[in-house]
């Protein structure tokens, strides 16, 4: 996703976080290989807060998660992780889009964001992972209200996952 936001805005500044360090390592080189010089990546978590922070790493890329089950870990690392409120101070004070796809930190970052923050953040397009009863879709559809945003939602999947129910799907949000 980073090199088709950076080939369709090549005036704008791209900034991606990826904390898993294969995950990191393909982003680099992809980012290398395809020349895309309006990219800077940063191998941090984006989170409620700045810290540390616990991702469990699943059977492949897509799925790790800090909400993972012990179950379906096959390790662990630990993430300098950056609060949106930071991500702004590294962007200049402003993000014109914001895409997210976090498994379940979606929900943690932007639930936990000052509206005044949100409000910085002009676009959001994200895939949700709602996981067993850990989070509300309308809460977190309130909350980007809440901010001037106009917010449409499409689900894509419902299984289950090591006995939790999981559903995924996407979430468009702008300024009214």
């Amino acid at each position: 996703m980073t090199d088709f936001a950076a080939k369709r805005a090549e005036k704008g500044q791209i900034y991606s976080f990826e904390p898993v360090p294969d995950n990191y390592k393909i982003l680099k080189t992809n980012v290398s290989i395809n020349k895309l010089n309006n990219v800077k990546i940063y191998r941090k978590s984006i989170w409620s807060d700045s810290g540390k922070i616990l991702i469990k790493l699943g059977r492949s890329s897509g799925w790790h998660s800090a909400f993972l089950k012990k179950e379906a870990c096959i390790g662990s690392i630990s993430s300098e992780a950056l609060s949106l409120r930071e991500v702004l101070k590294i962007t200049g004070g402003e993000i014109d889009v914001l895409k997210m796809d976090c498994e379940g930190c979606e929900f943690v970052s932007l639930s936990n964001t000052p509206i005044s923050v949100l409000k910085k953040i002009h676009k959001i397009v994200l895939e949700y992972h709602l996981i067993g009863d850990l989070f509300r879709l309308d809460n977190l559809i309130d909350r980007l209200k809440d901010s001037n945003k106009i917010v449409v939602t499409e689900k894509k999947d419902s299984y289950i996952s090591y006995g939790i129910p999981v559903e995924t799907g996407m979430l468009w949000a702008w300024e009214e």
